[in-house]
């Protein structure tokens, strides 16, 4: 006998076979849950796919069973590789690892397939930004399981991602002008900051008297750790000057509310978002460092220069960032070449030249 007729030999404690569509399928069915066992019945990978089971429920891992993904997330959280990450990368992770465990918290790793993963990903297919985090994280854990044995492979590699919005733009020339003619002061400060440091909103937000020395402010950007050392544009220092002036002693940080104090994060995303959408135009205070890296790179700046500047790290990283300046530079070059190029024959008619 083969198939669902032989399952009846088969006296393996929480061991159920389910036939569907003519194909039988092996389960391992605990506390309502059910496990898909690979292999067939009587052959080593069936016997070793059980035993894994039945084995995570007799140890556990953080309340999760042995090699599960609950197990997997709390033994990365424990792991140095966790510990060594900033606490605002933490944070972010957090989000997408509580997603993940609520979903397949007592999952083998083992067990993980990739249409597991897409299937999670098209759960927030409204929210593509979440969704490829999501993948992303899935993939970095799975790889993490990989070193320490959970799993032999990671379903979540090279996945294909979802499309999202354009992201934080880089500004016009007309739309900085229109905020440092007409935002109040306190925006101003803090965006022609941004602007001219290339700094992330945190590292602005950031930024203390004491860290200007020979012309040159200092930071070590909170998300990478990277220590960088900018000259201060001319343009700035004025406008550094005026804000000393009209600071309060013993202000610590260069930009402050109206009362002199350090900004919080909501409030600054609050007050710079009414400032914008009064002025009649939607972006986001991160194009700021956006619009730095375009104008490095149109006064003609190296990759290295740029990275030297915004912190980046990798040269694609401020390829993408410097895109949209590097095509502006691109035409016009080409439309140079086409000026100089002779289109007509003595007659008079356009012709092809040798060099098109």
């Amino acid at each position: 006998m083969t198939g669902i007729e032989n399952m009846g030999k088969f006296e393996l404690a929480f061991y159920q076979a389910v036939k569907s569509k003519g194909q039988v399928y092996h389960y391992y069915r605990r506390k309502s849950r059910r496990y898909r066992i690979s292999g067939e019945p009587g052959t080593i990978e069936f016997a070793a796919s059980y035993e894994a089971i039945h084995k995570s429920f007799e140890e556990t891992v953080g309340g999760y069973p042995a090699k599960s993904i609950g197990a997997l997330i709390a033994e990365y959280r424990a792991s140095p590789d966790w510990m060594q990450l900033k606490p605002k990368t933490r944070n972010n992770y957090e989000r997408y690892l509580a997603i993940i465990c609520d979903e397949w918290g007592r999952r083998l790793a083992s067990g993980m397939q990739r249409k597991h993963v897409l299937r999670l990903r098209d759960q927030y297919q409204d929210k593509p930004t979440t969704a490829n985090h999501i993948v992303s994280t899935v993939s970095l854990l799975m790889t993490f399981g990989i070193d320490r044995e959970y799993a032999t492979s990671n379903p979540a590699a090279k996945p294909r991602r979802l499309k999202t919005g354009p992201g934080y733009r880089a500004w016009s020339d007309s739309e900085i002008n229109a905020l440092m003619q007409n935002a109040e002061q306190q925006i101003v400060d803090i965006s022609m900051v941004a602007l001219y440091t290339g700094q992330r909103q945190g590292d602005v937000m950031a930024m203390r008297w004491d860290q200007i020395t020979d012309g040159m402010i200092e930071v070590t950007q909170a998300k990478t750790g990277q220590t960088v050392w900018i000259p201060i544009h001319p343009d700035l220092v004025a406008r550094l000057d005026e804000i000393k002036r009209r600071s309060v002693r013993s202000a610590v940080h260069i930009c402050t509310t109206t009362y002199g104090r350090p900004w919080k994060k909501s409030n600054l995303q609050l007050r710079f978002k009414a400032a914008t959408r009064a002025l009649g135009f939607d972006v986001q205070f991160h194009g700021l460092r956006k619009t730095a890296a375009r104008m490095l790179s149109e006064a003609g700046c190296t990759t290295e220069q740029i990275k030297a500047v915004t912190g980046h790290t990798t040269d694609e990283m401020v390829a993408h960032y410097v895109r949209d300046a590097d095509r502006r530079k691109n035409a016009q070059a080409a439309i140079n070449k086409l000026k100089v190029a002779n289109f007509s024959d003595k007659s008079g008619k356009l012709s092809k030249p040798d060099n098109l």
